[in-house]
């Protein structure tokens, strides 16, 4: 039986953080971070990023700076440097953070109008975009100069004068005039009627439908074609969308479709003045679910039953072309639904 020793011997121990020591103190005196020549001992996850910004700005960056001075000085003429050229070494790929981070600086700048898509593009050593698109800058639009803003203060009319403040006695006196006219004369009109919409109001809220209604149309034929090319699985993927493309349609359209209701509603003649258009809502809504859903999911059902699955895909598309263009057919159709005024 041998005995066998277990662990390190403290003179061994000691020698090794002899030399860890002078593994510190070489990087101290050239003033580089211990965890560049992979001394990790004390280095963490979230501290190296910082001590690779502080090897660059503290160890690299001033001899940089008298590299680049002298080349200044001995490789441009005094001509030469008046008219702009300079040499300087570029650090920013030393300092460049994770995606995460740089993105979120590259938003800050492009919002804040010293960015553009490009300059982006160009720090991140990648084509610049097609044309001009992206040499344009964004300026946020509540932000203007005190200059534009002092010039459009000029531009407003100038405030009424206040009437002036009658004594008690003609107040007292015109007030009585006005009673006993009032008196002889019959009452017309006691409230203002609501003012009649105009055509322009009336349009652009049949616009916004339509807008909202071709974009449903374009979310079920992308949804479709994309389930399609699983023909085993089609009728099944067909039940499962149009479960929630309903409530999607609903929300989608629910804000337009007030607005028109309502429009439409007061533009109908035999109409009191309190109009109510929650009916008249209630069927442009109907239309529209019938439309937008019940249509679309019949045809393809009607579709399934008829294709063969080698040509479901085939025949899906011809049905996405003739489907998305039924927009203005769609929209037409609401003009001729009418509804009942509550009671």
């Amino acid at each position: 039986m041998a005995l066998e020793q277990i662990g390190v011997p403290p003179e061994d121990a000691q020698f090794l953080q002899t030399r860890l020591f002078q593994l510190q103190e070489i990087c101290r005196f050239f003033r580089v971070p211990p965890v560049i020549v992979q001394d990790l001992s004390n280095g963490t996850y979230s501290n190296t990023e910082q001590q690779m910004a502080v090897f660059v700005t503290q160890c690299l960056r001033p001899w940089a700076r008298r590299i680049e001075c002298e080349v200044n000085r001995k490789l441009f003429s005094e001509e030469e440097r008046e008219a702009g050229f300079f040499c300087e070494f570029i650090l920013d790929a030393l300092l460049r953070g994770d995606i995460k981070t740089r993105y979120e600086c590259y938003a800050i700048g492009k919002q804040w109008d010293w960015l553009n898509s490009n300059d982006i593009c160009e720090l991140e050593n990648r084509n610049p975009l097609p044309g001009d698109q992206g040499d344009f800058y964004l300026v946020p639009t509540n932000y203007v100069s005190a200059e534009i803003f002092a010039a459009q203060a000029k531009q407003l009319p100038e405030p009424e004068p206040e009437p002036s403040v009658q004594p008690e006695e003609e107040a007292d006196q015109e007030q009585d005039e006005t009673e006993s006219e009032s008196d002889q004369e019959p009452i017309q009109n006691s409230l203002p009627l609501s003012p009649m919409p105009s055509p322009e109001a009336f349009t652009a809220s049949l616009d916004c439908v339509k807008d909202n209604v071709n974009r449903m149309l374009r979310r079920e034929v992308e949804a479709i074609q994309k389930v399609s090319q699983k023909p085993e699985k089609f009728l099944d993927a067909i039940e499962g969308f149009y479960s929630t493309h309903s409530s999607w349609v609903e929300r989608a359209m629910e804000p337009s479709v007030k607005v028109f209701a309502a429009l439409k509603a007061m533009n109908e003649p035999g109409k009191s003045e309190k109009l109510d258009s929650v009916f008249a809502t209630l069927t442009f809504a109907k239309a529209l679910q019938e439309q937008l859903v019940s249509s679309g999911k019949n045809e393809l059902l009607e579709l399934s039953g008829q294709a063969s699955k080698d040509d479901l895909e085939a025949k899906v598309k011809e049905w996405a072309i003739t489907r998305v263009s039924r927009g203005d057919e769609i929209v037409s159709l609401l003009n001729t639904y009418q509804h009942e005024p509550s009671h």
